[in-house]
């Protein structure tokens, strides 16, 4: 996967603002808009299903309630999973409503987890530990010698929005940064929209044989 140079980032977005200027925007400012773009820039390319990034494994003690804290890292579980049972079961995500309303045993099987907060709550507690697969958040950048790893070619997003940054603060128009920025969105959907064409929908025995149901999956840390 390509890699690609921070002060190259940096280096380009002095040139597209025409500020080369350093004392206007320093390299440690930048490094930091940097970094909050990284950071929507990962929400957006989650909430559009592309789950595979910075994927974290974590096996976690249930205490006597069914009850774990979540990893601090975390920001998107992907799967919930039990071996308890003497082979892979993975746990099924249900809402607060559903769990509260008694609809979940009927609906997704016996085992069910809701996050609240930083905790995963499973229910029923019949289980000591769960395996959590999630997307950690990613790693910040602090020096123009770090390099940033593209997967969806997001240096193209990160300029731009930085530029938009950049220019709302010089009081300068933001119109091309904002184009260039939608350019880059467009060109990351159609990059995840080509990787999951003709994937299979991945399906799980919820409640025993001959009952295999399709598995909702996101859930999603507001």
């Amino acid at each position: 996967m390509p890699e690609i140079a921070v002060q190259s980032l940096i280096d380009r977005i002095r040139i597209k603002t025409d500020l080369r200027d350093s004392q206007f925007f320093t390299d440690d400012e930048l490094i930091t808009l940097i970094n909050e773009s990284r950071s929507s820039l990962y929400n957006f390319i989650l909430s559009n299903g592309d789950e595979s990034m910075n994927l974290t494994e974590a096996t976690l003690e249930l205490d006597d309630e069914g009850k774990a804290t979540l990893p601090s890292d975390w920001i998107n579980i992907v799967s919930v999973s039990s071996e308890e049972y003497g082979y892979p079961l993975e746990i099924r995500p249900v809402t607060v409503v559903e769990r509260n309303r008694g609809l979940y045993n009927e609906l997704y099987g016996p085992l069910q987890y809701v996050i609240i907060s930083n905790q995963i709550d499973v229910n029923p507690n019949t289980v000591k530990s769960v395996k959590v697969l999630y997307n950690a958040t990613p790693t910040t950048v602090t020096a123009v010698s770090d390099t940033i790893t593209t997967v969806h070619n997001e240096d193209r997003y990160i300029v731009a929005d930085v530029c938009i940054s950049v220019n709302e603060t010089a009081e300068k128009s933001t119109i091309s940064a904002e184009k260039e920025r939608m350019k880059a969105e467009q060109e990351i959907l159609g990059i995840l929209s080509s990787r999951q064409t003709g994937l299979p929908k991945k399906i799980v025995d919820t409640k025993g044989i001959n009952d295999i149901r399709y598995v909702y999956r996101r859930r999603r840390k507001w």
